[in-house]
């Protein structure tokens, strides 16, 4: 369904096809075979376009969706292994980070694309910081004050920082061997 851009949970389709788990598991492993895994580019549309519909459900502006677009197309190598819904909400919670929009919390974009906050810290902390070489030291114990309460404070450190201004964001991917230098400190 995903590759439709149809975006449903395993309780949701569970429940509306009226299935145990057990003959849901068996009905995935029989297709497994026959569906090959997600292209790149149709990963990328299913990334934009949830990135879209927080957007427009949120009513954030442009920028927002020009920003996450971004930090995906230059962060996409560090969690390519991820559930397309979480790498949406990590970019799109990076984007709200570093536009400083504080009308839309962490926890309701989480929730519009149904996971939990600590599963987009995981991803940033130890997908993002840990696999582009950036050293604990460089973003634990930061003095940084930040738009969420309770918001890690590593969350802000090097990652926005990284990427431009709305207005001159021009994205670019990032080698996982060779991270940018931009993330030393």
């Amino acid at each position: 369904m995903k590759s439709r851009n149809i975006f449903v949970t395993t309780t949701d389709f569970i429940n509306a096809a009226d299935l145990t788990r057990e003959d849901f598991r068996k009905g995935i492993k029989t297709i497994h075979p026959l569906c090959e895994k997600l292209t790149v580019n149709n990963h990328k549309a299913i990334i934009y376009s949830l990135i879209e519909r927080i957007q427009e459900k949120l009513d954030l502006p442009d920028a927002f969706g020009n920003i996450s677009r971004g930090f995906f197309n230059r962060f996409s190598p560090l969690l390519n292994n991820t559930k397309p819904e979480i790498t949406a909400g990590v970019v799109c919670i990076l984007s709200l980070l570093k536009l400083k929009i504080q009308s839309v919390s962490i926890l309701t974009i989480c929730k519009t694309l149904g996971f939990q906050v600590s599963a987009a810290f995981y991803q940033v902390k130890n997908n993002i910081l840990k696999r582009a070489g950036i050293p604990e030291e460089s973003y634990l114990n930061k003095n940084t004050s930040a738009p969420d309460p309770g918001l890690p404070p590593w969350l802000l450190c090097p990652v926005i920082n990284t990427f431009p201004e709305p207005s001159t964001a021009t994205p670019r991917p990032i080698s996982v061997a060779n991270p940018p230098h931009v993330f030393s400190h």
